[in-house]
């Protein structure tokens, strides 16, 4: 699908029939992904490696831009084809303290896969995109900066593929993609080779001849050049989609996740794939908490060199429990956090560091889809679609997350 758009999305095999038959069930399926949520720093130029510009009917994204400061904000937002080419833009200007929402495309606009670039002069502005094919679920991608080198962890097997979108940024990337088992020993490489602002996206199966499978570990991507880059989890049974954290640093000493749930396999738990990147063994302990604060698990390991560790948070008859994990090593060290509740499509969570100030966008109604941190229902006004929270100083160092529901039928 990533690389080339059809009516019937050949890559996933999901018509706009077969859509509607899965759909027509008498079931209510909460729909759950993550959206990004921001502490103070921010900048003036982002990308999203990963966006659609169409109809709605056939798919489209929409921006939420947020303007925490006290004066409007100029902002810019730039539509690239994967060939490079700029196909929308759209200058406007946003309120003190205002949310502006834009959307892509428009009443029979052909549906394209690409990538967008958001600048303004003010360097506070904050930025949500969201985009959706047909009548399957809104996925939420991230904004970030280049970089010229990117992790991720990838699943490829009978139930679940992972894509990987990139896009260069300010002139040709020359890139390599490798692969990688557990234990640290190389699987395949590609060239990955980019244009100034060209984007490709394709599966790791598409770009890697040979790929064992099943394969469930790590990635990374070397560049000559400055790219951005998102990965994306499909459940192949129904076409939903999760974005996937992916790291541009040799590491972190300690991540949080502000969302995680501790259960069985039955009702639901959490998986965290810890890659160490460094060239010696690294510790690392994983520990939950409850919303008490109350630690109910700990677990340390040791990640051979270049090697990812799975660690899974549940066993046989423990209650569903929901909290927050951290990660710690003295070593830098990368993570995902992956937690599923009980035949829902897997969610992945972002890691971050503590901050005393965090802002995001949601959207909230009583017959349409929600927006909450941790899913905690305020009963906002019937067609809320603005800031959560508004400029809030949380005393302390806390970490948030926040994820969107829609209620569709399964």
């Amino acid at each position: 699908m990533f690389t080339q758009v059809s009516t019937h999305w050949r890559q996933f095999q999901i018509s706009k029939k077969n859509v509607a038959r899965r759909w027509l069930k008498v079931s209510l399926l909460l729909i759950l992904f993550t959206i990004s949520i921001s502490s103070l720093s921010a900048a003036t130029e982002v990308y999203f490696a990963q966006a659609l510009r169409g109809s709605a009917a056939r798919g489209t994204s929409c921006i939420l831009i947020w303007n925490p400061t006290d004066t409007a904000a100029s902002v810019t937002i730039k539509f690239t084809n994967q060939a490079g080419t700029i196909q929308e833009t759209q200058g406007f200007s946003v309120a003190a303290q205002a949310t502006e929402k834009r959307t892509l495309g428009g009443t029979g606009v052909a549906l394209t896969v690409g990538s967008l670039k958001v600048t303004s002069a003010a360097d506070s502005i904050l930025e949500t995109l969201l985009f959706s094919i047909m009548s399957l679920p809104e996925v939420g991608v991230l904004s970030v900066q280049g970089n010229d080198w990117w992790s991720g962890v990838g699943q490829v097997d009978d139930q679940v593929n992972t894509g990987l979108a990139v896009r260069a940024t300010g002139g040709p990337a020359v890139c390599t993609l490798t692969t990688y088992r557990a234990n640290g020993s190389l699987t395949g490489s590609a060239p990955v080779n980019l244009g100034a602002d060209d984007q490709t996206a394709m599966f790791l199966d598409e770009m890697i001849d040979n790929l064992p499978t099943p394969y469930r570990d790590c990635f990374s991507l070397h560049c000559e050049g400055s790219v951005v880059a998102v990965a994306l989890r499909q459940r192949r049974s129904d076409g939903f989609f999760t974005t996937i954290a992916m790291g541009n640093s040799e590491g972190e000493n300690e991540a949080v996740y502000a969302q995680a749930v501790r259960g069985s396999a039955a009702s639901g738990t959490s998986r965290i794939l810890v890659w160490n990147p460094g060239g010696s063994p690294a510790s690392v302990t994983v520990r939950f908490r409850n919303q008490a604060g109350t630690s109910l698990e700990s677990q340390t390991t040791s990640v051979p060199s270049k090697a990812i560790e799975e660690i899974v948070l549940e066993g046989p008859g423990v209650p569903l429990t929901v909290g927050s994990i951290s990660v710690s090593s003295a070593a830098g060290i990368l993570s995902t956090l992956l937690f599923n509740l009980s035949g829902l499509p897997t969610v992945g969570v972002l890691p971050n560091t503590g901050d005393g100030w965090w802002s995001g966008v949601g959207q909230g109604a009583r017959s349409l889809p929600g927006a909450g941190v941790r899913h905690r229902q305020e009963e906002p006004h019937p067609q809320f679609r603005g800031c959560r929270g508004g400029r809030k100083l949380l005393p302390g160092t806390r970490a948030v997350a926040a994820h969107r529901h829609s209620n569709a039928l399964s």
